[in-house]
């Protein structure tokens, strides 16, 4: 069996990839279809039905790209309204914010995943409207 430690790097290669993705996109005008293929993937690995397969810093780092892509009110709108987005994250920030209070491990960063939490209820709020 692969050591913890094995674990937590790839734990963190995850991570770092759900982040380069949010990275290229906000940064590279791209289709709509993208955007909606890459919606679909991280509201799938963030779901709340994959909370205990899902380690939390790459769930984390879902709702944080999500953020980035929609944050702008203009760009892909269609998208963000036809996937509910607003909604995950309304099921979700509770269930993130539940594992974050039982997480006890000093291999992640609770601090960051404690902001991204926050910055969720925030982008919550401003959706809402």
């Amino acid at each position: 069996a692969p050591s913890r430690t094995t674990s937590v790097v790839r734990d963190d290669v995850k991570r770092d990839v759900v982040a380069l993705i949010g990275i290229i996109l906000c940064h590279q005008k791209h289709t709509r279809e993208v955007n909606l293929k890459v919606c679909q993937a991280l509201l799938e690995v963030s779901s709340p039905t994959n909370m205990n397969e899902v380690p939390l810093s790459v769930m984390a780092e879902c709702l944080n790209v999500l953020m980035d892509l929609y944050s702008d009110d203009e760009l892909h709108k269609d998208v963000f309204e036809e996937m509910k987005v607003l909604s995950h994250f309304q099921q979700t920030l509770p269930l993130l914010k539940q594992k974050v209070s039982r997480a006890m491990d000093s291999e992640i960063d609770l601090e960051h995943i404690r902001e991204i939490a926050s910055n969720c209820g925030d982008f919550i709020l401003y959706k809402k409207g």
